[in-house]
């Protein structure tokens, strides 16, 4: 089951780290690679890329993101159009990992569409790692929200959990 570490926060998986990306442009890989390392696998990130034969000049869509857990023995699920209150809510009796989609505006020279693993959530604050220049960057609610989204979707995330059964 996801852990609850207190009345305050929660956390889908407890074993998910801060970590920087090789660059601003494999946001993708690098939250598979957080990812993949919170369930004890280590699979580098230059790996990944490698994988995805990412021009690093563009991202990488959910779709691909999903095929690449999938073909790993994980289940991934996509989500889009819900309310952050889904973000708090249990959605497997077992860990697993949120990674949403929102708009860094915080890079110096434009905003960019960026996907963050989250390291833990509660009703008012939510905490992202792989965010650029950051190991882990926490926003307010009221914060994050106007920037949860992505060229095609509004409020979207995906799961990564282990195949039971």
């Amino acid at each position: 089951m996801s852990e609850i570490i207190s009345d305050r926060y929660h956390y889908a998986n407890p074993n998910v780290r801060p970590y920087v990306g090789l660059n601003h442009f494999s946001c993708a890989s690098s939250a598979l690679h957080i990812a993949y390392r919170a369930f004890g696998l280590n699979y580098p990130e230059h790996e990944i890329i490698r994988d995805f034969r990412q021009d690093l000049r563009e991202g990488v869509n959910w779709t691909k993101m999903m095929d690449h857990a999938e073909s790993l023995g994980f289940k991934a699920d996509f989500f889009a159009e819900l309310d952050y209150e889904s973000l708090l809510a249990p959605l497997y009796q077992i860990p697993y990992v949120l990674i949403v989609g929102w708009i860094a505006i915080n890079h110096t020279v434009y905003k960019l569409h960026h996907c963050s693993p989250v390291r833990y959530i509660s009703q008012d604050k939510i905490a992202l790692t792989n965010t650029g220049d950051h190991r882990l960057e926490k926003f307010e609610r009221e914060e994050f929200i106007p920037l949860w989204h992505d060229y095609n979707h509004e409020h979207p995330f995906m799961t990564i959990r282990q195949e039971t059964g």
